[in-house]
């Protein structure tokens, strides 16, 4: 537990500094180690941010290996696909707009392999303007059949905004903004999002 700045707890203050132990040492040191970058990035440069841990932005293009600062996938799901993924990571998407060609969402998370922790959840993180709107947008074009299916537990989706996807009827994600699958999934953490322009019958902005 993570005590916070000036306070003080019995029987830490008052002794001299305690060394953490070595088992401690190598559990910080590991998860450190598994935590992650992983940058995607559109085919336009507009409104685009140096993302965290880069030094410059470029275009993204689905190759293999793609994912670093210097070479960022283009879409959410050839990255989510290719990528190594582990808990603790975060997914870096720029500025600009994803889609998908075929009837499929555009980030669509079912690999149970690729699940976070309660400690360490996997992070996909767009990126917001000035005035915290959502500059990231994911958008179905009528062909996506949702923003984004959330089918892993511990996972958080941040600073996203999702519209015009395609509907499915009574099949599942039925043309929702962010699906979540109806089987017990825990640690699901919304944050920043914005849905529109949802016209499906049995869909939602935000579906649980």
């Amino acid at each position: 537990r993570r005590r916070p700045a000036g306070r003080r707890e019995s029987g830490v203050a008052s002794c001299g500094p305690v060394a953490p132990s070595s088992a401690l040492l190598l559990a910080l040191t590991s998860s450190v180690a598994l935590a992650a970058g992983h940058y995607v990035n559109d085919g336009t440069a507009a409104n685009d941010v140096v993302l965290p841990g880069c030094s410059t932005a470029p275009l993204g293009v689905d190759v293999a290996g793609c994912g670093a600062c210097a070479n960022p996938c283009r879409t959410p799901n050839f990255l989510y696909a290719s990528a190594p993924l582990a808990p603790g990571d975060i997914v870096y998407l720029n500025a600009g707009t994803y889609t998908a060609a075929t009837a499929v969402p555009v980030l669509n998370l079912n690999i149970i392999a690729k699940s976070g922790t309660a400690t360490a959840p996997i992070t996909f993180r767009g990126v917001s303007g000035p005035g915290g709107a959502p500059l990231t947008l994911f958008d179905g074009n009528g062909i996506a059949t949702a923003g984004v299916s959330i089918q892993t537990p511990w996972v958080s989706i941040e600073n996203i905004a999702a519209t015009n996807f395609a509907c499915t009827g009574t099949m599942p994600p039925y043309g929702s903004g962010i699906h979540v699958a109806a089987s017990p999934i825990e640690g699901v953490g919304l944050l920043n999002l914005e849905v529109y322009g949802t016209s499906c019958p049995f869909g939602a902005p935000i579906d649980f």
